[in-house]
């Protein structure tokens, strides 16, 4: 059987020597050397010679320091040159805020690691020193996601658990504290105010709100149990567009409107439909400046459901992807209505099929009075494509096409530069505002009216 041995080696603590699967020879004395019956010279330790004429072999000991540690200091070791013995195995030694980690030659931690039981020679008298290893620490942070009231953040050790913070002092206008949860929209995990919590890592827990019973008007009755007002627009609570869609999700209303603000960038593809809702607007609307809303993979910005109208409303870009499979940026299923406001833009989207920013199915709606839909590509429908059941109505706004720089592309011809419905029902050059369109497919037989052509050079 093979063993590993380490050796240690006292004149140049700093360094260790390689294990080894033989003892290694005793220092040479030139003062001691003596010739065997062969004539041939050998190593041997300064220790005198037994009178039987054979050496005695040098005997060394091993010394252990616990280092600032608690507990029985092991016993010292003695061990012959060229045997080896096993280090101690640290058993009984603690020290506050660490783990023991082994021995080593100094007492800083910065010479030569040995492991706790490990086999070893050494060459001279050594000391060893208990290796400490701090215990990580871990900061629990609150935030009040929303509300008032603050926490002083607790610090514990990996392993340990603390008491959370039981919520006192905090608090939102048309909210009860429910406790905490790992992520600011309330999707992560939840945990109890004044429970018992182990944490693995450093974290922020962010206050949880549940919204309440809203009072309706003159009837006292009690509404739906979401924090919103008994009129007028709802605003949709949450620190990232992902948490109000998340928000909407579950709380979203029948007949009323919902306005998100968007503060900040963000990649997102969302479906809007809420099962049981209906008649739900949903307003987007950038906070301070323009806001980029791109996708995260291959499919759409948003998908707008039945019963649901999305309305892009001022400093909102929905951006697409160079190359996004058959996808247009928004896509209006049937019975769902998009809406396109002044400050609005869908652009940059490369599509495989028919809208490159927008597509209209059988029962959808698209209704353009301001904005701009412009850079996109599609098979057919470089901008909008429009199936022949859906509806689609332009007062304002503008989408590009031929002798518009970065302007829509169909790759068919007679595709609609700028947007499609038929090859007879389509618009190849730009449409700025002041060229109104219309086509209703809902009708038998469908009407359309404006500025359409049949002609690719229109």
């Amino acid at each position: 059987m093979l063993v590993v041995i380490w050796i240690i080696n006292m004149a140049n603590p700093g360094s260790s020597t390689a294990p080894s699967t033989t003892p290694p020879a005793a220092t040479a004395s030139t003062s001691n050397q003596q010739t065997s019956n062969s004539g041939q010279s050998s190593s041997v330790a300064s220790q005198p010679p037994a009178s039987s004429g054979q050496s005695t072999p040098a005997s060394y000991t091993i010394t252990y320091n616990i280092n600032g540690g608690s507990g029985t200091t092991p016993t010292v070791q003695p061990v012959n040159a060229g045997a080896s013995i096993n280090l101690h195995s640290g058993s009984g030694l603690t020290r506050s805020g660490y783990t023991f980690g082994g021995w080593n030659t100094r007492a800083d931690g910065t010479g030569v690691n040995f492991s706790a039981g490990s086999s070893v020679t050494t060459d001279s008298n050594a000391i060893l020193y208990a290796k400490w290893d701090p215990v990580p620490r871990y900061t629990v942070t609150y935030n009040a996601n929303g509300g008032s009231g603050t926490a002083t953040a607790q610090e514990v050790n990996a392993g340990s658990g603390i008491t959370l913070h039981n919520g006192s002092g905090f608090t939102r206008s048309g909210y009860t504290f429910g406790g905490w949860n790992t992520n600011s929209g309330g999707t992560g995990t939840n945990y109890n105010a004044g429970s018992s919590y182990t944490p693995s890592s450093t974290i922020t827990l962010y206050a949880r709100w549940n919204p309440v019973a809203a009072s309706t008007s003159n009837s006292g009755s009690t509404g739906a149990s979401t924090a919103i007002p008994a009129t007028g627009d709802i605003t949709v609570p949450g620190n990232t567009l992902a948490a109000k869609l998340d928000w909407l999700q579950t709380n979203a209303q029948s007949n009323r409107s919902h306005i998100v603000e968007v503060s900040a960038n963000e990649n997102i593809s969302r479906r809007l439909e809420y099962s049981g809702k209906s008649n739900v607007t949903i307003t987007l609307r950038g906070s301070g400046s323009n806001r980029t809303i791109g996708l995260p993979g291959n499919y759409n910005v948003f998908a707008v459901g039945s019963g649901v109208t999305l309305v892009l409303d001022n400093n909102i870009t929905l951006q697409g992807r160079s190359n996004n499979g058959n996808n247009p940026v928004v896509y209006v299923d049937t019975g769902g209505t998009l809406r396109m406001n002044n400050g609005s833009t869908i652009t940059g989207n490369t599509s495989g099929a028919v809208g490159g920013g927008v597509y209209v199915q059988t029962g959808g709606t698209f209704t353009m009075s301001g904005g701009t839909i412009t850079g996109n590509t599609a098979n057919t429908g470089g901008g909008v494509g429009v199936n022949t059941g859906g509806t689609f109505t332009k007062t304002g706004g503008t989408i590009t096409g031929t002798g518009t720089n970065n302007g829509n592309t169909a790759r068919t011809s007679n595709g609609g530069h700028a947007v499609y419905v038929s090859s007879s029902i389509r618009r190849e050059a730009t449409a700025e505002t002041g060229i109104n369109m219309s086509y209703n497919g809902r009708a038998n037989p469908p009407t359309y009216s404006g500025a359409w052509t049949p002609q690719t050079n229109f």
